[in-house]
């Protein structure tokens, strides 16, 4: 399958089901405005109102983001093991499944974490910045601006490559969790790299560098849309969002499936 008939197969994908674009819309929803309930406990000037209802509603959202990365696993799953069909909501699997792809993420992205708090600390980008807080307003010198500028790119650099390379091999690693249903394949690299080397490098990143694109104009669209007073959040959280999920989760679960072309 060609690039171009992997991102069409992706975006039409989700119009096959609209029932369960919107249930996952809807998640979407719950999970954004339950954090809004807080402000209730702010204007009562209620501190121990604010702290239980922050926690209650920290939960409910943690868990209905479960779900929804859950349900995104479960469409690689289905696409990976050749089924074309949108699969259903089972929220007991999607919470589990949800788990095990945040634990994934977190052993994934610590790595790349350390390794940048490491180079700012190396490159001076702390200390730098402990020298313009510490002059509190004061004047600050030239050669102090540019070590702060110069320290902070280069952190930024690095992050953004670690945050790069980490994205590729996570990709497969969770599509490859998908295909074997166990969480080690995942952690793979050896077969994560044949895979990817299957696939073809060139194929993967410019795979990678469309999805990124599409995602961008669509995430600009939305922010336009959000200018709409309550009906654009609503249109963006109950449509686009979830649109977006079940999209690039099929895209992934087809660029995977590529290995066997």
């Amino acid at each position: 399958m060609k690039i171009v008939e992997i991102f069409k197969d992706g975006l039409t994908y989700p119009s096959n089901n609209w029932q369960n674009v919107l249930i996952l819309g809807l998640l979407t929803i719950i999970a954004n405005i339950v954090l809004v309930i807080p402000a209730i406990g702010i204007s009562l000037n209620s501190i121990g109102f604010t702290g239980i209802v922050l926690t209650i509603v920290s939960i409910i959202s943690f868990i209905i983001n479960l779900i929804i990365m859950g349900y995104s696993f479960s469409i690689i799953k289905n696409t990976v093991n050749n089924i074309d069909t949108i699969p259903s909501f089972e929220i007991g699997n999607n919470i589990l499944n949800g788990l095990k792809i945040l634990i994934i993420s977190i052993v994934y992205y610590i790595i790349p974490v350390i390794i940048t708090i490491l180079v700012a600390i190396a490159s001076g980008a702390f200390n730098n910045l402990a020298q313009i807080i510490a002059l509190s307003g004061g004047a600050i010198s030239d050669e102090l601006a540019f070590n702060l500028f110069a320290s902070f790119f280069a952190v930024m650099i690095v992050g953004i490559i670690l945050f790069i390379i980490t994205t590729l091999i996570i990709t497969i690693g969770i599509a490859r969790f998908a295909e074997k249903g166990n969480m080690g394949a995942a952690f793979k690299f050896g077969e994560i790299f044949n895979t990817i080397k299957k696939i073809g490098w060139g194929n993967y990143i410019v795979w990678y560098i469309l999805l990124f694109i599409i995602l961008f104009i669509v995430v600009f669209i939305m922010g336009i849309i959000n200018l709409i007073p309550f009906i654009g959040f609503i249109i963006t959280l109950l449509v686009i969002n979830p649109y977006l999920v079940m999209f690039s989760s099929r895209a992934t679960g087809l660029i995977y499936n590529e290995k066997n072309s």
